[in-house]
């Protein structure tokens, strides 16, 4: 049987990856390329940038750049999961042009310094069933070993 400590840590984890899921927060901001390093190279340092949550079901966390004639602007905000196929639908002329999207489920995922969450929600998650899985096979493994 799996240890009461194991099951344990299990719904705790789980119950922590339901938490996390629902508060997404994202950098927030926008600055012409070559204007503002602020919002340009978003570090773990930068603690300057505004944050905010993300209130509707579906958000991302979002990078996009735009080039709009001779300027490139950069934003990173809060959007739609399907921020990128809108905005690659709207900006795609010779004068208005996307040039960059990406997006991300992550708490505060759209710097610079790192795209992707230090500690994935989902990946805990997945971590926490091996670890209970193995700690099943393994105490199986060992009354099977008794028994014969």
């Amino acid at each position: 049987m799996v240890g009461r400590k194991w099951i344990i840590y299990y719904v705790v984890t789980f119950l922590y990856c339901l938490k996390e899921g629902s508060s997404l927060i994202c950098y927030s901001c926008s600055a012409s390329i070559g204007h503002n390093a602020a919002c340009e190279n978003i570090t773990e340092q930068s603690s300057s940038i505004s944050h905010h949550q993300c209130f509707y079901h579906d958000a991302v966390c979002a990078i996009y750049k735009i080039k709009y004639g001779s300027d490139v602007i950069i934003y990173r905000s809060c959007k739609n999961a399907d921020v990128c196929f809108g905005l690659s639908a709207k900006f795609n002329s010779q004068y208005n042009q996307l040039l960059e999207c990406q997006t991300c489920k992550g708490v505060l995922c759209n710097s610079a310094y790192g795209f992707f969450p230090r500690h994935s929600s989902i990946q805990l998650f997945l971590l926490s069933l091996v670890v209970l899985f193995s700690s099943f096979v393994i105490q199986r493994h060992q009354y099977s070993c008794i028994l014969s």
